[in-house]
């Protein structure tokens, strides 16, 4: 796990720099005349520890004239914990010092950089200039005030770059030094067991189970030794009692040949001393299973350090298949960042990774445009080729091919139309995709959810133009964990900061061609990254199918859900208005409440709405509290007694909470957080949902009494009236206990009239 340092350069004494000539002309990685950098210690990084770093900036013949700055830069998504110069005894305190006749001045900022370097800790040389040779160190994390030191970022990096810009005229022009300073970041000790399957399985089939130790950040510990013991709560054959991690696993394994001798729901468990014990998602064992009717896991949408990620393609692709263990994925790059030759790099790597019946991998990219031309649209091809089409070369300094861009989207539209080889997917990242702009011959699904938050207004949008598009879910992931993909620590509005989520479509073969149908035919669903399993009909027509119905024929919405944890509710909703709900943990007479939040601030990057309050009860008292729905150990519940409870909460249109355990049903809540205040009498509050809305996108505030638990398998059938009938799409909304959701694709009613 060593990682490949860097060496520092030999001491370049002041007298020997200023002897050698100076042309006056300044090209990029000129070291002599930039200088050079290290960092030290150089040695790999545990995910989210704390230490002590320094930065070593040497000057070349150039010297740093007084106003001259240093930048130095890391990207936009990592984590890094934000520096901060006035609280020595707090993490992240910050230093700068120089031998040099000079002062320095260090400021942060979030955004100054280019993309994708964008986090940058700006050094300012002041009150005197600097020779050549003299040096400036930079200490991140400075212990001398008796500070913890720095947090290192949470995910892993085997390259995680401090890139390092020298403006030694003051001339506000930066250059590159050569060979930028990294760190190589792999995950921490193991702290729990994470179990997957496949959804469904025929009795006797083959079944491979995938189990991986991950520490509390949710990567993979790659250099793992541990014995865990396995379990089902049913008969099973060829799953061995025992299975024994080495390094070699990197983390990861996975248990093949299993099978179950007789049709029922089984459910896997994991234990390990020390670790998190886990239980797998529900999976389906049955006689026979209606064509069409098999749900495949894959996360169609993230990005590698070739654009604005972290790890590189062949890594993420990696990723994918061994530790997130999906069955596809998708290749995202925002076009205006990504050259040829790395789009025919890709190709090549989804080629040599297809495994159809396996492992299969799509070849792509993202059109990037502006909200106002059409916004982020995922583009997917069925082979390992296709025309490149940028919305821009903003990123880009070749831009021989310029006329082959396609700006707004329409234009895009306009050059794909009639094939049959290619989808496109609007969703929401950094540039939230518009609607206006849409060809239903080439977008057949939006996307609801991402790492970037949930974003029901979207299908809220579809719905309101006519548009008939179906739902799924991917993670739009950042840091390399494409299919498993928890957020990072929640820095500026670049910060992914909710889990990202999964994509399940309808159909019985694992191949490109049969993805690309299912998806044309709207056969899927999406949720926020855990595999819940669906299964749904309308008068016998599968998810996302046209039902026309006949004058007087009433619509009968059949299934069941059967989740990873308890399952809270299940809305049936008209054009994303409520029809039917049920509710399998409601209570009137439970002491036990559930209070949640959610929402967004905009539909813009600066969505993230701070929660962090409290709850307060009078005439009562709290027993116990569980946090749901918290993505990152950074948020939770930061203290409680027995009158209150206090978080700490982001949410950016997903949900948190908080479930107490009262003394009694009786008393008055208190809740004071995120800008909200208000009080709710207990003894008046029977069984139903009091929603307290306060935002445009989904801000609302809910509680409601539950029972403990609950159960996981829910059927429902509803019937609707035909005169309470008209056209539109009816969908299911799926909210587990630990605020895990799924949305299914819409039944799209027609004949009924309005």
């Amino acid at each position: 796990m060593n990682s490949d340092s860097r060496r520092p350069p030999p001491q370049l004494r002041a007298a020997e720099a200023a002897s050698r000539p100076f042309s006056g002309i300044i090209a990029p990685f000129d070291s002599e005349l930039l200088g050079r950098a290290w960092i030290d210690p150089r040695e790999p990084v545990a995910a989210g520890t704390f230490g002590t770093w320094r930065v070593t900036f040497v000057c070349g013949r150039a010297g740093m004239d007084d106003g001259a700055h240093i930048r130095i830069c890391e990207r936009q998504v990592c984590d890094w914990e934000r520096p901060q110069f006035d609280r020595p005894a707090d993490s992240g305190y910050t230093t700068a010092e120089t031998d040099g006749d000079a002062e320095v001045e260090l400021a942060w900022f979030e955004t100054l950089n280019e993309r994708p370097f964008r986090r940058t800790l700006q050094v300012t040389i002041a009150n005197g200039s600097l020779r050549p040779g003299e040096r400036v160190v930079v200490t991140y994390g400075d212990r001398s005030g008796g500070g913890p030191g720095r947090r290192a970022q949470t995910f892993r990096e085997p390259q995680s770059e401090f890139q390092v810009l020298a403006d030694p005229f003051g001339a506000q022009r930066y250059f590159p030094v050569a060979d930028h300073p990294y760190l190589g970041v792999f995950g921490d000790l193991a702290s729990a067991i994470e179990l997957r399957c496949g959804s469904q399985f025929l009795r006797g089939e083959a079944i491979a189970l995938h189990v991986r130790l991950v520490d509390k950040w949710g990567n993979s510990d790659e250099q793992a030794s541990a014995r865990v013991e396995l379990a089902a709560n049913s008969p099973v054959r060829g799953l061995p009692a025992e299975i024994e991690f080495t390094p070699a696993d990197a983390g990861a394994k996975v248990v093949s040949g299993i099978s179950v001798p007789a049709a029922g729901t089984l459910r896997f468990r994991a234990s390990s001393p020390g670790l998190a014990p886990a239980r797998s998602n529900p999976v389906h064992v049955l006689d026979s299973l209606p064509r069409g009717r098999r749900v495949r896991w894959g996360d169609m949408h993230g990005q590698s350090r070739e654009s604005v990620g972290t790890l590189d393609a062949a890594d993420y692709f990696r990723f994918a298949r061994d530790d997130a263990f999906v069955e596809f994925v998708g290749h995202q790059a925002n076009d205006f960042q990504i050259t040829n030759e790395f789009l025919a790099r890709l190709g090549q790597l989804t080629a040599a990774l297809h495994q159809p019946g396996r492992f299969v991998p799509f070849f792509g990219w993202e059109w990037s445009g502006n909200t106002t031309t059409g916004g982020d649209r995922n583009v997917h091809f069925l082979a390992d080729s296709g025309p490149l089409h940028r919305s821009s070369h903003a990123l880009l300094r070749e831009v021989d091919d310029a006329a082959d861009d396609a700006c707004p989207v329409s234009e895009l539209h306009e050059l794909l139309a009639g094939r049959r080889d290619v989808l496109l997917v609007p969703h929401v990242g950094g540039r939230y995709a518009n609607l206006d702009f849409h060809d239903p011959s080439l977008e057949p699904v939006v996307e609801l959810h991402s790492a970037h938050g949930t974003f029901e207004w979207l299908g809220r949008d579809a719905r309101a133009r006519g548009l008939k598009v179906g739902y799924l879910c991917g993670s739009d992931v950042h840091v390399g964990r494409p299919g498993a993909a928890r957020p990072a620590v929640k820095a500026g509005e670049d910060g992914l900061g909710v889990t990202g989520g999964l994509a399940a479509v309808v159909t019985d073969e694992l191949s490109r061609e049969a993805i690309f149908e299912a998806l044309r035919e709207r056969r899927c669903y999406g949720t926020t990254g855990v595999r819940i399993l669906v299964s749904a009909n309308a008068n016998s027509h599968p998810i996302g199918a046209d039902v026309p119905l006949a004058p007087g024929v009433p619509l009968s919405i059949a299934g069941f859900v059967d989740g990873t944890a308890p399952i809270q509710r299940i809305d049936l909703l008209r054009d994303w208005e409520p029809l039917e709900s049920l509710r399998p943990r409601r209570s009137a007479d439970s002491k036990r409440l559930r209070v949640t939040w959610c929402g967004a601030a905009s539909r813009g990057r600066r969505r993230s709405v701070l929660w962090s309050g409290r709850a307060r009860v009078a005439a009562n008292r709290i027993l116990s509290v569980e946090g749901v729905g918290f993505d990152h150990p950074a948020e939770g519940i930061d203290c409680s007694d027995g009158n209150q409870v206090r978080w700490t909460s982001v949410t950016e249109g997903d949900m948190d909470g908080v479930e107490l355990e009262l003394a009694d049903t009786g008393g008055l809540l208190e809740f004071d957080a995120g800008g909200v205040k208000f009080e709710l009498d207990l003894d008046r509050m029977g069984d139903c949902v009091h929603t307290h809305a306060v935002g445009e996108i989904e801000r609302r505030v809910q509680i409601e009494r539950v029972t403990s638990g609950g159960p996981e398998l829910v059927e429902f059938d509803w019937e609707i009236d035909p005169a309470d009938l008209c056209d539109g799409g009816y969908h299911l909304r799926i909210v587990q206990s630990d605020c895990n959701c799924a949305w299914t694709s819409p039944f799209y009613v027609t004949g009924v009239g309005d």
